[in-house]
């Protein structure tokens, strides 16, 4: 694949939310916002894993095996290329004016090692959007499973509404009821009642308000 001068980031976490995507964007030195933003489904498995100390909760995570029955929730970002070296330095922790993306690094199956991070694999995700340009659509995850899970390791208000509002701004028709049962059936089932997960979103809300 050839690089091209921009590039769909398909997010599924946190960045689902045009507001806090654009934090990443402003450290590329251009705080112009994305080009487009179009909803659509990517075949991956949504885990939650890891605790950000930024969001003092577990973060969300793909897995790497694609698989058709499934769909999650996702949004496609129409970005320059430097932007989306900002948001692949951002993610991975790593200051953008040390870092860029080189071509042959985004055709290996994973970055150098050296990179590390959490984010540290680009997929490249089926193009189910209306793409004149025939750019690219890239998401990042883990290389590998993340094994930080279970209920020490759980998405807090503040990230899962953050999420919640980037959804319900491209995706019609998203309750916070069917919000509730969709991260539910992402592994929380096991630690969240639908009502104990809809009233932690709802007192999120209330604190925004």
């Amino acid at each position: 694949m050839q690089k091209a001068d921009k590039v769909w980031y398909v997010s599924y976490g946190s960045n689902l939310n045009c507001r806090r995507l654009q934090q990443y964007l402003d450290a590329a030195g251009d705080n112009t916002s994305p080009a487009r933003g179009e909803p659509l489904f990517i075949n991956y498995p949504l885990y939650f894993a890891e605790r950000s100390s930024k969001w003092n909760s577990a973060v969300a995570f793909i897995g790497t095996e694609k698989n058709s029955k499934l769909k999650t929730y996702a949004a496609a970002w129409l970005i320059t290329w430097e932007q989306f070296e900002a948001v692949c330095a951002g993610e991975n922790k790593i200051a953008v004016s040390d870092f860029s993306l080189d071509i042959n690094e985004y055709g290996q199956v994973e970055w150098p090692a050296r990179l590390g991070g959490w984010y540290s694999k680009i997929l490249e995700v089926e193009n189910t959007i209306d793409n004149p340009g025939q750019y690219p659509l890239c998401t990042l995850t883990s290389p590998v499973r993340r094994t930080r899970t279970g209920k020490d390791y759980l998405p807090g208000a503040k990230y899962l509404n953050t999420m919640f509002t980037g959804i319900k701004a491209l995706h019609n028709n998203v309750t916070p009821a069917k919000f509730v049962n969709y991260v539910l059936s992402c592994g929380l089932s096991a630690f969240y009642k639908p009502a104990a997960l809809a009233a932690l979103i709802q007192v999120d809300q209330k604190e925004k308000n």
